[in-house]
């Protein structure tokens, strides 16, 4: 486990390298997925793209500064930028804006920031968002419900309580997923402090790394500890997973066991 962006320091600021990069409450990343090596990463108010060939960090959208704005790049205004995905041909990003209770679209390549769909109040706050494997649809955890998005028509629509059968046997919180090509569900959970891989099948957690107390502490399996993993994704090419730690404002980095990508 190493640290592989930002300085520590709660800021806004781009850097002209890695380390130099502040972040202000750091919530969320996503893989560049043309160039994989690259991500994208959300705190605050802002979207960032993190250059890890070029060893520096940019500007996508927003400003940091909070609002309720569609628009072009440092015009438009997000409140809170929870969760972040991009769509295969790199060419848009999807992001939970939880305050403001949207899930905004930003174009990549224009950096036009729009807005998909607006929750009604009482299923407010989303806070993770995953495509399905056809990429015609979003998931959307908001308010322990999951919701499916179909991009085409817009249309939201419940599909899972957050208190059904698999929310049920995930009690130590989760937090965060992502999801393997191969259907591998990780989850991280956030009354353990632990990393787990989840079988719906058998309703099992499986411990992959994390101890039972709050730290910073980088090490393989239970020597590594976790303070308040607010976002993850997997890299396939490398089998590892990024983590947002959001209590130390820095990206962490786990190495997966092969199983999981079989």
């Amino acid at each position: 486990m190493t640290t592989v962006c930002g300085s520590g320091e709660r800021a806004i600021r781009q850097g002209k390298s890695l380390t130099e990069a502040g972040f202000y409450d750091l919530t969320s990343i996503c893989i560049d997925p043309i160039r994989p090596a690259n991500f994208y990463a959300g705190d605050r108010s802002s979207i960032r793209y993190v250059d890890t060939e070029t060893d520096s960090v940019s500007l996508v959208a927003g400003s940091g500064e909070r609002g309720n704005c569609d628009g072009f790049g440092a015009a438009a205004r997000f409140a809170e930028v929870r969760s972040l995905i991009c769509a295969r041909g790199g060419d848009m990003l999807y992001v939970c804006d939880r305050r403001n209770h949207k899930i905004r679209s930003v174009n990549t390549k224009t950096k036009s920031v729009a807005t998909v769909v607006m929750f009604d109040s009482f299923m407010a706050f989303p806070r993770k968002v995953v495509f399905d494997r056809s990429e015609l649809s979003l998931f959307v955890i908001a308010s322990n419900l999951i919701h499916r998005l179909e991009l085409g028509t817009k249309q939201l629509t419940v599909c899972l309580w957050g208190s059904g059968a698999a929310g049920a046997e995930i009690r130590p919180e989760p937090q965060t997923i992502d999801i393997t090509s191969s259907g591998q569900i990780i989850v991280f959970c956030s009354r353990t402090k632990k990393l787990y891989t989840f079988d719906p099948e058998y309703r099992e957690l499986t411990a992959l790394a994390g101890c039972d107390e709050s730290g910073s502490v980088d090490g393989p399996g239970s020597v590594a500890s976790f303070r308040n993993i607010e976002d993850m994704v997997v890299m396939e090419q490398e089998r590892c997973a990024y983590l947002v730690e959001f209590s130390d404002s820095c990206i962490r980095r786990i190495t997966l066991p092969a199983s999981l990508f079989v």
